[in-house]
């Protein structure tokens, strides 16, 4: 095991039940034996198989159903940093995590969540934090096994050893580019923003009631959709060009002006105030989105979110 006094975050191979408990319990066992936090976010068998293997210490680890964490990228890490802020708060110095992440079954879901991989080594690599998180070799493509060595600096499998394949955030982020969301068909709204964004946004409002959203998520759409057009009105180039899609999940709404695009591939991850955050309105669409891609071409730069009902 290593010393627990820094950022470690680590991908954990496992093709049987046995080697994932065996694994996982003496570890935090180890956690709990030295005074620190530990929880743990996976399915809900895997939570049952290491109660049993902790006994009497499974009342001090945390427990958190997969399917209720791994949402969306974005509010997954707000939430592990709420998490983590509330075990500093009670008197904790160090932390370990299981996260064993739902990649699902789409193309694009699984690159979304293998791009939260990547980025956890960004957002938290100042903070007291062991992060392992569980790929099991029997059920995820070959791919997501190979990013693993790619998005985690170290590897288990069998033994635990620093990835020679591990790539810096930024670099790999931008190489794996996240899935535009897809539409089809003419748009229900496509129009310039002006000097006034009321038009917009009451036509935007409009385009959400066609798309039977609760009022609540046509209020988390109109919220996104001015942080996108105030982001391209401050860094991009006239014109800004709004455009919404009905869809059977909601509606799908996109942005685009003639700005050079957004520079830094972790912008909108980072919570405000980091020094290196890409600004507060990224990070809210994000966080108010359920998807959301950036793409930079020759005609300029294009933000596209979806908000499902």
């Amino acid at each position: 095991m290593t010393e627990a006094t820094h950022f470690e975050h680590d991908a954990l191979l496992y093709d049987t039940e046995a080697a994932f408990v065996g694994a996982l319990v003496p570890w935090l066992k180890e956690a709990l034996a030295e005074g620190q936090a530990a929880v743990a976010a996976t399915t809900p068998a895997h939570i049952e198989l290491l109660r049993d293997g902790l006994g009497s210490d499974a009342g001090s680890v945390a427990f958190i159903d997969q399917d209720e964490w791994y949402i969306q990228p974005a509010k997954t890490i707000a939430n592990w940093n709420q998490r983590l802020t509330e075990f500093s708060e009670k008197g904790f110095e160090y932390t370990r995590v299981i996260g064993e992440v739902n990649f699902g079954v789409a193309e694009a879901t699984q690159t979304s969540w293998t791009r939260y991989e990547s980025t956890l080594n960004a957002v938290f690599q100042d903070s007291p934090t062991w992060i392992v998180c569980p790929y099991d070799m029997r059920r995820l493509p070959e791919l997501l096994l190979e990013e693993a060595s790619r998005t985690h600096p170290t590897v288990w499998n069998a033994n635990r050893q620093k990835s020679d394949r591990y790539v810096e955030p930024a670099s790999f982020l931008t190489s794996i580019p996240e899935s535009m969301p897809a539409v089809a068909g003419e748009p229900l709204v496509e129009l310039e923003v002006g000097g006034s964004l009321l038009e917009v946004r009451t036509r935007v409002h409009q385009a959400g009631i066609a798309a039977r959203l609760r009022s609540e998520r046509i209020d988390d759409l109109l919220i996104a959709l001015n942080e996108v057009v105030a982001n391209s009105i401050t860094h991009g180039r006239d014109p800004v060009a709004v455009r919404v899609w009905v869809t059977a999940d909601g509606a799908v709404c996109e942005v685009s002006d003639h700005g050079e695009g957004v520079s830094d591939p972790l912008a909108g991850y980072l919570l405000p105030g980091s020094e290196t955050t890409g600004g507060r309105g990224l990070w809210m669409a994000r966080q108010l989105s359920d998807s959301i891609a950036f793409t930079t071409e020759g005609r300029g730069t294009t933000v596209r979110f979806t908000i499902n009902s």
